[in-house]
């Protein structure tokens, strides 16, 4: 862990605060963050345009029968990865909105949501900046 001296100010913070907020600082002595990145028109044409190259890329399912593979058009999760991954959301959006929370987040994070059986029905995007990590106790 590390540690954290009462010398740190909003002013020139120490590196748990900057982690702490979300920001990192540069050679130049900014703090960036995925936030203030983005607005850099550069940063972002740049993140659009690596998202929605990745986005627009075919994706498959595919099935193997003993040493050969088909595509998997019939599979229930087919719909759900290449065409609608819930009510509201393209594949294609769905993708570059997973992309750009990787890019700028170094995290990307999906909820899957099932039914009683434990069958995918949709994945929704989640915010990287929204999810809190935890770790599971080791004797679990």
């Amino acid at each position: 862990m590390e540690s954290r001296s009462s010398q740190s100010t909003l002013a020139k913070p120490e590196q748990w605060l900057i982690n702490l907020l979300g920001g990192i600082e540069s050679k130049a002595g900014l703090r960036v963050s995925a936030k203030t990145a983005i607005q850099v028109s550069a940063v972002f044409a740049c993140v659009n345009l690596i998202a929605q190259t990745i986005a627009s890329l075919p994706l498959h399912l595919y099935q193997k029968s003993g040493p050969n593979k088909a595509k998997a058009i019939n599979h229930p999760l087919y719909e759900i990865l290449h065409i609608l991954p819930n009510p509201e959301t393209t594949a294609f959006d769905f993708w570059v909105m997973l992309i750009v929370n990787y890019l700028l987040c170094k995290e990307a994070y999906a909820y899957i949501k099932r039914d009683g059986n434990g069958k995918i029905l949709s994945l929704w995007n989640i915010p990287s900046n929204k999810v809190k990590k935890t770790e599971k106790p080791a004797n679990e």
